[in-house]
């Protein structure tokens, strides 16, 4: 594997460098559309209340209007039905997030830095472009037992940063991110790394990744990447875009099975080493049904 610019991010190796082509990441009719999450099955529904123009302050949460970000402080609070123009930062255990949207161009969309955090049915839209390419969607930092379900993620360089053990990540729509070519040229040094979901190396033991719907820009780095991990599972998956559409790291305790993929400049699915321990089984090109190996 030929690892060019910023050999080594997070512990994760990165295959750039080489000319991009534009290639074709929208729906196939390799699978049927109803069966992939898609914006009418996840993100919000109904009327929600405007932060901070209707609201500053809730159980367990306060608007900070210096810094213009909603601060979670109280532990096992539930969050619901808000529309923040700014972030959501989660600093308390066992918060959980439901049916929240944010739109901001801050460097997260929501954040958590504490344990069992839930998110569900939400939406994080960043700005796209040059403004969101140094934007996370949905972040957990070193926060163990982190939940997202049902959301939606577009406008930002990295849908999901994954740091912390046993995260479930499921039934997700991300999308619509922004392309490393941005400020015109995808090798230089401000290009964002962009992925639609990142696994931060040596720290994301036990993550479950299962029937998400992650399209990744034709110029960019992948769909899923990750580092060191073990017990890691992605199944059920439609993966689309990257330089290489999956990155996998090949411990044999992790596995990737029944995963749709395509799109991928250099390949669809790659792994760390040539050991090929992990199991990799059932997947398929989301284009044509014919069978993907690792290479």
């Amino acid at each position: 594997m030929v690892v060019t610019r910023r050999t080594v991010i997070q512990g994760i190796p990165v295959v750039v460098g080489i000319p991009f082509v534009m290639l074709d990441t929208r729906q196939s009719s390799g699978a049927a559309a109803a069966s992939w999450p898609d914006s009418s099955s996840t993100g919000t529904n109904g009327a929600l209340i405007a932060v901070p123009g209707a609201a500053t302050s809730g159980p367990g949460w306060v608007w900070d209007s210096v810094d213009h970000y909603i601060k979670v402080t109280g532990a096992g609070v539930t969050l619901s039905n808000l529309d923040s123009s700014g972030s959501i930062w989660v600093l308390a255990d066992k918060v959980n997030i439901s049916n929240c949207r944010v739109t901001c161009a801050d460097m997260y969309g929501i954040y958590s830095q504490a344990n069992d955090t839930t998110v569900v049915n939400c939406q994080v839209v960043g700005p796209g472009g040059a403004a969101g390419a140094a934007m996370s969607g949905i972040v957990s930092s070193n926060a163990n037992g982190f939940t997202v379900r049902r959301c939606e993620v577009s406008g930002v360089t990295n849908g999901l940063f994954l740091s912390g053990l046993n995260a479930v990540i499921e039934d997700n729509y991300i999308h619509d991110l922004v392309s490393e070519d941005v400020f015109g040229d995808p090798d230089a040094e401000n290009a964002p790394h962009t992925d639609g979901c990142q696994l931060c190396g040596g720290e994301c033991d036990g993550t479950v990744i299962r029937h998400n719907n992650i399209i990744s820009p034709a110029i960019s780095t992948s769909a899923i990447i990750m580092g060191a991990g073990t017990n890691i599972k992605v199944d059920n998956n439609r993966l689309r875009g990257g330089s290489y559409t999956l990155y996998t790291w090949s411990d044999r305790s992790n596995s990737y099975t029944n995963n749709r993929l395509a799109g991928g400049h250099y390949g669809l699915a790659t792994s760390n080493d040539d050991s090929r321990k992990a199991t990799f089984t059932g997947n398929v090109n989301d284009d044509t049904g014919a069978p993907v190996g690792l290479t």
